[in-house]
Formats: C-alpha cells, sequence, structure tokens
C-alpha cells in the first residue's frame, strides 16, 4: 500500500521585481504574486518590505513593519489577503498619521478575516 505524503511548501527567500513578489520555495519552485494581492505590501516602502521574516518553520511570512502574515500555502492556491477595505483604511490611516496600529485593530482585522474565510 502507497501512500501520499505531502510535505508543505517553505519558503527560503523572497525577491521583488516590480509590482511582482516571488516567493522561492524548498522544493526549487518559484511561486509569484502580484503585490496588489496584499495592500499593505503595495503601501511598504523597500526597506519595510525587505524586512521579512519566517514564520512556522517557512511556511508563512511576516513584515512586522506592516503588521502583515502570509501562508506560502494561500500565495500557491492564488488567495488574496482576505483584509476588509475598513480594516486596510483604519491601518493606512494609523500609518499616515505615523501612529502605531493598536492591539484592537489588530484583533477587528482578525475577526474579520475569520467571518470571510467562514462565508467562503
Amino acid at each position: 500500500m502507497t501512500s501520499l505524503i505531502s510535505k508543505r511548501p517553505v519558503v527560503v527567500g523572497i525577491e521583488r521585481e516590480g509590482e511582482l513578489l516571488t516567493f522561492s520555495l524548498e522544493d526549487r519552485r518559484h511561486v509569484t504574486m502580484p503585490l496588489s494581492w496584499y495592500p499593505r505590501l503595495c503601501d511598504a516602502t523597500d526597506k519595510e518590505l525587505s524586512n521579512w521574516r519566517l514564520l512556522g518553520g517557512g511556511e508563512g511570512v511576516n513584515w512586522p513593519d506592516l503588521d502583515e502574515d502570509i501562508n506560502v500555502q494561500d500565495v500557491i492556491n492564488g488567495l488574496p489577503s482576505a483584509e476588509s477595505a475598513r480594516s486596510l483604511g483604519r491601518w493606512l490611516l494609523a500609518r499616515r498619521n505615523n501612529r502605531q496600529v493598536t492591539l484592537g485593530a489588530i484583533r477587528r482585522h482578525e475577526e474579520s478575516v475569520k467571518r470571510h474565510r467562514r462565508v467562503d
């Protein structure tokens, strides 16, 4: 009896080229997505965009300056950000006013994403 063992994709590098972001994976694949899928990344400076770290052993990526987390499996599956326009607007306003995004705003965003994913 044989079984399929599904190995999760692991990010080993990220590169920006214009309006595209490419995830280099451990298995030598490269997955490219438009930055427009993740509006917080669109608003990022080059310095902010280059400040990323791996999550979950490389199954996700976090941009601490932008409060953005992306699961690489979502990118592979072609799923853009589920952040609501209202949440993004609050984040952009706080960013423009040079304030930290509050924990409450982060929690509201997380709830919004959970509700959105339950509907799908």
